[in-house]
């Protein structure tokens, strides 16, 4: 990975463990420098406050495209 990112590639995860913590994985993604992104599956009548609860807990954060949600942002660092 390292290589890859040194020759100017970007790299993004958009797969992660069957089972596992995938927010730990994600952390783990973050400090490497590697973007991620994670399904869910959702079954009828859900709803994504699972998925808000483990991003919250975990710390994860991102600067949103529109709303404010995550609103802890203040954390973002800038990977060059």
């Amino acid at each position: 990975m390292r290589v890859l990112q040194k020759a100017g590639y970007t790299l993004i995860n958009t797969e992660f463990r069957d089972k596992g913590d995938w927010v730990a994985d994600a952390k783990r993604y973050v400090a490497l420098g590697i973007g991620w992104m994670n399904f869910q599956y959702l079954q009828q009548g859900a709803t994504m406050d699972g998925f808000r609860r483990d991003v919250e807990a975990g710390g994860l954060v991102w600067k949103p495209d529109f709303g404010d949600w995550p609103r802890n942002i203040g954390r973002i660092r800038s990977i060059p």
